[in-house]
């Protein structure tokens, strides 16, 4: 089982949902 490409989905996942979360800030603010 290789864990790269598990890990690597999911920095993409949390990468996709804080740049979401500063656009919601952004448009908040």
């Amino acid at each position: 089982m290789r864990k790269s490409r598990f890990t690597e989905r999911q920095i993409i996942a949390v990468l996709k949902s804080v740049e979401v979360d500063r656009f919601v800030k952004k448009s908040a603010a």
